[in-house]
Parts: C-alpha cells; sequence; structure tokens
C-alpha cells in the first residue's frame, strides 16, 4: 500500500524511553514536539539541566518538562515588565 504514516508525541511522552519495561521498539520513528529539550547547547540550558540533575539526580522527566516551561515563562513575563 505504500503508506508510511509519521506519529507524534507531546508533552508527557519525554522520559517514556526511560519507563520500566517499556518496548523501545514502540517508539522507533516517533517524533516528539516540544518546547524544552535537556541536551541543548545554550548556557542557559546547560546550567538549568546541570543544577536539575544535581538536585534530582536525573534530567529525562517530565517533571523537568514542566518545571522549565513554568521557569520559560516566567523570565518571559519578567523581560516584558521591564
Amino acid at each position: 500500500m505504500g503508506y508510511a504514516p509519521q506519529f507524534f508525541g507531546c508533552d508527557g511522552m519525554d522520559g517514556i524511553l526511560q519507563v520500566q519495561n517499556f518496548d523501545v521498539k514502540l517508539a522507533e520513528g516517533l517524533m516528539l514536539l516540544t518546547p524544552f529539550a535537556a541536551d541543548a547547547t545554550d548556557d542557559l540550558t546547560v546550567k538549568f539541566v546541570k543544577s536539575y540533575e544535581e538536585a534530582y539526580g536525573e534530567t529525562q522527566s517530565s517533571s523537568l518538562q514542566m518545571l522549565m516551561m513554568q521557569f520559560t515563562s516566567s523570565r518571559l513575563l519578567w523581560k516584558k515588565q521591564m
């Protein structure tokens, strides 16, 4: 048939590969749409992820994703007021 759909994940899918007993083959080809990537190389993200990892011992979690979105939103609101 030649039909090859592309599947997209959204918020909450980050960290799925670390779920105990999850068959990672099920996620092959999945594209994750997210406003934050813990492996980004800009200084602010690197510093934030390093601090988070030191405090919680992990970087691939939904908690990090949600916290970073809140952090980013707060920074944007603060900058807008300046």
